[in-house]
């Protein structure tokens, strides 16, 4: 989810040549939440600043009715604070916009094979 349509475009078009099916996009926090309901998807990527519903709130009320769906949130702030916000969220982990994209599919990997519902700080960054 991620409210700049470029970036959702790119990274769509990452995601499906690594083999990673995307099963739909959302630009802003509402119709993600609605959408992470409706197709219960593995993994969620989830932007901060988004219009309508922040993706922190999003976040959290995606884990709290669907303890299944991973949330990595990602965000161009790499601070330490992301850390606790995540964790306090129920977020898998968090990566910074501009990491390598390699990174981005790592996560989504490890996020889809954890059994877990909790926060591995040791895998996400």
């Amino acid at each position: 989810m991620d409210d700049e349509e470029e970036t959702r475009t790119l990274l769509r078009a990452f995601l499906e040549a690594e083999d990673i099916e995307v099963v739909a996009e959302a630009n802003g926090g509402i119709e993600g939440v609605f959408k992470a309901g409706e197709l219960r998807p593995d993994v969620v990527l989830m932007d901060v600043r988004m219009p309508d519903m922040n993706g922190i709130e999003a976040t959290r009320q995606i884990r709290a009715v669907h303890r299944g769906v991973q949330v990595i949130i990602l965000t161009f702030y790499g601070a330490e604070e992301w850390d606790v916000a995540a964790e306090e969220i129920g977020a898998f982990g968090y990566l910074v916009k501009g990491c390598p994209p390699a990174q981005i599919v790592e996560q989504i990997r490890l996020a889809t094979a954890s059994e877990e519902d909790s926060w591995s700080p040791d895998e996400v960054r």
